[in-house]
């Protein structure tokens, strides 16, 4: 019942226990009395060891992010550890039967082990999550190369499913670096208009291994 439980000693400010966001070395703050609140106990609440709750956020939607997020984190990291264990199989001239080199692979598994990072920062790291309501269908946003996403909890896929656990990881993946330019006059997305889906289908395999979604497909395939 309380394997990985974290015990908390409001006299100290501390956990006692075991916790899931470490000790990171470039970040002074991750080591200090109110590390658990991101150094602003007055603003938020546990972050709990993923992207760090920031502005928008109710307690019942904010519930289903974290979940999806920390589900999304395990499938993540398996798809990373898959990716490698292919590359490293393969010789020197070869390519899998999807026509991905050895290159191919540790690059996209290096993608989604920066997004995984930015996932588990819990906000220490400064990556924060948050919550709009957008017109539209537009699931999410990510800032590339930043550290900060915005779910549009008001989509209708919003909630603790694939669907919001493939959106945060795209997103996850802006902030990893990674775009995408349009290709054949659409923006190449997996779930996007009959456009978007055919500019997505046929990319060209250099563009694949750079493109968000074709990322996440190795985590959803």
């Amino acid at each position: 019942m309380y394997m990985q439980a974290r015990y908390y000693d409001p006299v100290i400010g501390r956990f006692y226990s075991n916790d899931p966001v470490g000790f990171l070395a470039d970040n002074v703050h991750s080591f200090g009395r109110y590390t658990y609140v991101n150094n602003n106990p007055y603003k938020y609440v546990d972050p709990d060891g993923k992207y760090g709750r920031r502005s928008g956020w109710t307690d019942e939607k904010w519930k289903k992010f974290d979940s999806a997020q920390k589900a999304l984190g395990e499938k993540m990291a398996s798809a990373s550890e898959s990716l490698k264990s292919q590359a490293a199989g393969l010789q020197e001239g070869e390519s899998t039967s999807d026509g991905y080199s050895a290159s191919d692979l540790t690059s996209m598994a290096s993608s989604l082990d920066k997004g995984l990072a930015a996932i588990n920062d819990n906000g220490t790291g400064g990556h924060f999550a948050n919550a709009e309501s957008m017109k539209g269908n537009l699931a999410g946003t990510g800032v590339i190369g930043g550290k900060t996403i915005t779910m549009n909890t008001s989509h209708a896929n919003f909630g603790n499913n694939q669907s919001t656990k493939f959106t945060i990881g795209h997103e996850s993946l802006h902030n990893a670096g990674l775009t995408h330019p349009k290709h054949i006059g659409f923006v190449p997305y997996r779930f996007g208009s009959f456009g978007q889906r055919m500019s997505y289908k046929n990319l060209p395999k250099h563009k694949q291994v750079t493109n968000p979604d074709h990322v996440m497909s190795q985590v959803f395939p």
